[in-house]
């Protein structure tokens, strides 16, 4: 009775020739017909390609779209360069899927793609010395401390090519005998089906996100500054790097829009002056008291609200004391408090000082 019902359901989404409401649950679930499996799957491709945004996906992605800015989430769109293959591994009925939205059926590019793709631009920009290591581990943590930002799903922009984001592609296999029977030999002991000249194509459809398509990506940063920092990475990492499946074949490549001129230079800088100071699991204890024992020259920070203190070993309070200005310096050794913004991290129960900036 279950499977009968889901068919019902099913014959209702695609019956008559209006709209198809959810494309997402055609690709992963329905064939017309199973007697002509390339008949019943062109089929299927031409009525999701045809298939436009639904009132209730426009009115969600409005819904999205303003929760996230009122969130003060990082929000900006970009446009497909080439075509987006996302997903191709997830089940489907034409044996290669597409990634959508459970809910609307329409793309989405999952949160944690763009991590990783953001994640792998950042890599590149690392290893070229255009990224610090403090941005690095702020962006995705380390092992003792969580990432300071949070990557959403991006969201299909309805408004644009049309409310249609669906392209029929293909893939072609050019020697099908050779990849199914390799590795396997005649009783004679030969290999059998080597690639030739003479060997038969065989065409795979499957669906792609059509170019210029738009998606609205959302971002949460600690602050405007950090938010500003990814927005540029995320940028230069779709642009350079590109999101999903077949990338090197020019597949999940995004255009640059309306991204800043020098955007590889913006993340490389982050700007010195502005940059922001905290990394993954620090926080800044403004106006704290710093101290320093006159014997073994350890620092100590008190945060005037919590009273809270913060110290560092020998090794790292001689590095610290010998960064301060000259007054600051002085007045220590005269065992005078100075008042300072102490950026501090913690590991368990253990707060260590990292950089002490004396107030004026």
């Amino acid at each position: 009775m279950a499977d009968q019902a889901c068919r019902d359901s099913l014959n209702r989404l695609m019956d008559g020739r209006g709209n198809l409401d959810h494309p997402g649950l055609a690709l992963a679930r329905y064939l017309e017909t199973q007697q002509d499996n390339n008949e019943g799957v062109r089929r299927l491709h031409e009525r999701i390609v045809e298939s436009q945004a639904s009132d209730a996906y426009r009115k969600a992605f409005e819904r999205w779209k303003g929760l996230a800015e009122k969130r003060g989430s990082i929000v900006f769109s970009v446009s497909l360069k080439g075509p987006l293959a996302i997903g191709l591994g997830n089940e489907s009925v034409t044996e290669v899927g597409l990634t959508t939205h459970f809910t609307y059926g329409m793309p989405v590019i999952p949160g944690s793609a763009i991590k990783g793709l953001c994640r792998r631009g950042a890599l590149l920009l690392k290893a070229q010395g255009k990224l610090l290591q403090e941005q690095f581990d702020a962006l995705f943590g380390k092992p003792d401390s969580a990432s300071l930002f949070t990557f959403w799903d991006a969201w299909y922009d309805p408004t644009s090519v049309n409310g249609k984001p669906f392209h029929r592609d293909v893939i072609t296999v050019h020697h099908p005998d050779y990849y199914s029977r390799r590795g396997k030999a005649d009783k004679d002991g030969k290999d059998k089906g080597w690639p030739t000249d003479f060997d038969d194509p065989n065409p795979v459809p499957f669906l792609v996100v059509k170019p210029k398509a738009q998606f609205l990506f959302a971002v949460d940063a600690p602050d405007e500054k950090w938010g500003e920092f990814v927005k540029e990475l995320l940028r230069w990492s779709l642009a350079n790097v590109g999101a999903g499946g077949k990338t090197n074949a020019g597949y999940g490549w995004f255009d640059r829009g309306s991204t800043q001129q020098g955007a590889e230079s913006n993340v490389t800088t982050a700007n010195a002056a502005s940059r922001p100071s905290l990394a993954a699991g620090e926080e800044l204890w403004p106006k704290a008291i710093v101290r320093r024992n006159p014997g073994s020259g350890a620092l100590t920070a008190i945060n005037r609200q919590t009273q809270e203190r913060a110290v560092a070993d020998s090794g790292s309070s001689q590095k610290l004391f010998n960064q301060l200005p000259e007054s600051a310096r002085e007045a220590l050794k005269r065992k005078h408090d100075i008042t300072a913004d102490v950026t501090v991290s913690r590991m368990g129960n253990m707060v260590r000082i990292k950089a002490i900036h004396p107030r004026t």
